[in-house]
């Protein structure tokens, strides 16, 4: 009794302490949306890159988000609901055995939905710290901007820092200061990629064949068009998206490495789970080991008395 009471004691203190964390990132990006400042940066005004006409996105920030979140979280349930009926991995037979399939399909699934959340919120505020320290114009900038050119002295190429904007849309006149980098490439990259890898380590099966890497290469495709229609709808230089791009991989390829494990890990990493798992005993709870099994960090155990 005292071993299951630590058990539910260390699951309520892990659930409490990642809401904690996912809902502090989510704040402080509530906070950049309401009250960030951006960067005020003056211009050149025979620039011709922000002479680009406004444009609708292609790709909404609604269809961004709700697609990059629907999309792997949907794979996830499913996937993993298959790996605990169909798959007979010897770590999680020994779990269902344990505990039951729904108990070890809620784990597996919190598992993987947790990483991919936290490694958004951490690529959301690296894109948005970019966005608003530095403050580049987007390509639209003189068409949403509207100045009033009698009141500026264009002459020797001179670069224009007292201006300002007469538009009547103030949140559009914020907005046209954040090109740099691409939010939509940086987060479609990022579900993109963290998607692919996850695929790729948690779906074994050999009939598939051709099909994994067919799912895997729309999935590309689609964050590809993304980041692409962005420089066409002149929402962001080219250079933006391509920061936006090592953004959303770099923060994928960490994640799935560092805390998911989905990627092996280095031997530093494997001594550190070795000592967690010296410090919480040979158990009777379970933390699922991906290392192991190669798909999970985290071993479920039971001690026995």
């Amino acid at each position: 009794m005292e071993s299951l009471r630590k058990f539910k004691c260390q699951i309520i203190f892990r659930v409490v302490s990642d809401a904690i964390v996912l809902g502090t990132g989510g704040i402080c990006l509530l906070m950049f949306k309401l009250y960030g400042d951006p960067f005020k940066r003056g211009f050149f005004c025979d620039d011709d890159s922000l002479k680009h006409p406004f444009k609708d996105s292609t790709i909404t920030s609604f269809v961004l988000y709700f697609v990059g979140f629907t999309v792997p979280i949907a794979i996830m349930i499913a996937l993993e609901a298959f790996r605990v009926c169909m798959q007979k991995i010897p770590e999680q037979e020994k779990s269902i055995n344990r505990h039951g399939k729904l108990i070890v399909y809620v784990r597996d699934l919190y598992l993987s939905v947790m990483p991919f959340l936290f490694g958004a919120v951490v690529e959301q505020l690296t894109t948005d710290i970019g966005k608003y320290s530095v403050g580049r114009l987007r390509p639209h900038f003189f068409s949403v901007c509207q100045l009033d050119w009698t009141t500026i002295s264009c002459e020797n190429h001179s670069y224009i820092e007292d201006f300002k904007c007469h538009s009547d849309d103030q949140n559009a006149v914020r907005e046209v200061r954040l090109s740099f980098p691409s939010g939509h490439a940086s987060f479609s990259t990022y579900a993109a990629v963290y998607t692919v890898i996850y695929l790729q380590v948690q779906l074994k099966v050999r009939m598939l064949n051709l099909l994994k890497p067919a799912i895997q290469v729309l999935i590309l495709y689609a964050a590809y068009y993304t980041c692409l229609s962005r420089i066409s709808d002149y929402k962001h230089h080219w250079s933006d998206v391509l920061c936006g791009i090592v953004i959303g991989i770099t923060v994928a390829i960490i994640v799935a490495v560092q805390v998911s494990s989905l990627l092996p890990c280095n031997s530093q990493c494997t001594s550190l789970g070795a000592d967690n798992e010296t410090n919480t005993g040979t158990s009777d709870l379970a933390v699922l080991s991906h290392i192991e099994e190669k798909n999970r960090r985290y071993l479920l155990t039971e001690k026995d008395h």
